[in-house]
């Protein structure tokens, strides 16, 4: 029997949680989490479109030998010829979330661009990461011996991007903490999946959508299952939806995680709300 999304996540989710880098691979992990918000997963047409586009790649890399030129010629070759950009106009439609929608409208937000670097590169045998860079997400050829030779690449823009560029958006983001590239850790597919739940959660909260904000959360404490606030969260949406019982779960387990979080009076009044409150049958 064929699994449900949900089901497909969860198992995926739990071989991250075993292992955060190698549990899954990226393409598997950004699809089976689109799946939950499109019900379908296309891991064919997927892979034809990355084929095509690592081939677009790899004719502008001939003759490439450094850090440098490997980053203009993957930005060459997926911002200007693939046409890949950042989304501006619709910065907050959930389709720039979705991989098979980022790859057949060519356009996104910072992150979902990135795994289509990440990805591309790691075809072609480059050691590309992707970073959690606050405000926006980057990517970037890590030079480990001389840091100041790292070179970044931002795909919602189409840019290369030096050490001195990034330190001064470091410094417009995170001002008084000093900017130390080799204290930023290169994102893992866990990391990928968290950022972007994050964003879609936000997103979706922000269109009051419950139903989907609530996808959200039980994806993300499938992958940290010790995220009291999560638990938190999920539970005034299922107040929202009609699901008292699980609702009053989930803020019990929070409170009993985090009496004197900043947020328990409020979630204490909600608790007093839900008492007598009956499920709503659809």
């Amino acid at each position: 029997m064929e699994k449900t999304s949900g089901e497909a996540f969860r198992e995926m989710a739990a071989r991250l949680n075993a292992d955060p880098a190698d549990g899954a691979g990226l393409i598997e992990a950004t699809l089976t989490m689109s799946a939950l918000f499109t019900g379908s997963l296309n891991m064919d047409n997927t892979e034809q479109i990355l084929e095509e586009l690592t081939e677009i790649a790899r004719s502008h890399l001939i003759n490439v030998d450094n850090n440098r030129a490997t980053a203009e010629a993957l930005v060459q070759a997926l911002h200007k010829d693939a046409g890949f950009k950042g989304n501006r106009n619709g910065y907050y439609d959930p389709k720039n979330s979705f991989l098979e929608e980022v790859l057949i409208r060519r356009t996104g937000i910072p992150i979902s661009l990135a795994v289509v670097y990440v990805e591309v590169a790691r075809r072609l045998n480059l050691p590309l990461t992707g970073v959690s860079f606050p405000g926006h997400f980057l990517t970037r050829f890590w030079a480990e011996e001389s840091p100041a030779e790292t070179v970044w690449i931002d795909a919602f823009e189409g840019q290369v991007l030096e050490n001195s560029e990034c330190e001064a958006r470091w410094k417009a983001i995170v001002p008084g903490i000093p900017f130390s590239p080799g204290g930023i850790g290169s994102a893992n597919v866990h990391d990928f999946l968290l950022r972007m739940l994050g964003n879609l959660k936000q997103i979706y909260l922000k269109s009051r959508d419950p139903a989907f904000s609530l996808a959200c959360c039980d994806a993300l404490i499938e992958l940290q299952p010790d995220n009291k606030y999560e638990l938190r969260d999920r539970g005034l949406l299922y107040e929202q939806l009609g699901r008292p019982s699980l609702a009053r779960q989930d803020l019990e387990e929070f409170l009993n995680s985090h009496p004197d979080d900043e947020t328990a009076g409020p979630v204490k009044a909600r608790l007093s709300a839900l008492i007598g409150q009956k499920e709503q049958l659809n």
